[in-house]
């Protein structure tokens, strides 16, 4: 597993980042929220990271921080929620603000973010609810 990079930024896209690592660029989905969060091109950054491996698939996702690296695991963990969806949901809403909107069950507010309809949403509550009030 990758589980974290230092490197140079060499390309900012609104979906991923290309990090220069000993030569090698590797191309990391990131949230829009991570990507702003990202220094300017050519200067130094450390991404925290996840490989998420499939029968047909390499995917790199990158973070800025622990936390949104530890919202996308727990969103990540929900049955229906992909990757994907994962890093949708976290550039639509900071973890800190979605740990809030979870315990105090605002279905309201997660069915803003897009791709979140009230059924997710619903789910998200229900099943993350307990763990972030522990947290």
């Amino acid at each position: 597993m990758i589980d974290q990079l230092n490197g140079i930024v060499i390309k900012k896209d609104i979906a991923y980042a290309v990090i220069m690592v000993g030569g090698v660029g590797y191309k990391i989905n990131m949230s829009i929220n991570g990507i702003q969060s990202l220094p300017d091109i050519n200067k130094d950054v450390q991404i925290h990271t996840h490989l998420h491996v499939r029968e047909d698939l390499l995917d790199l996702y990158g973070f800025i921080d622990m936390k949104e690296r530890e919202a996308f695991f727990l969103l990540n963990s929900i049955s229906g929620i992909g990757p994907k969806l994962a890093l949708t949901i976290l550039s639509g809403i900071e973890p800190e603000m979605l740990k809030e909107r979870i315990v105090s069950g605002d279905v309201a507010a997660l069915t803003n973010i897009p791709g979140v309809g009230a059924k997710t949403a619903k789910r998200i509550i229900v099943e993350l609810k307990e763990k972030f009030t522990k947290l």
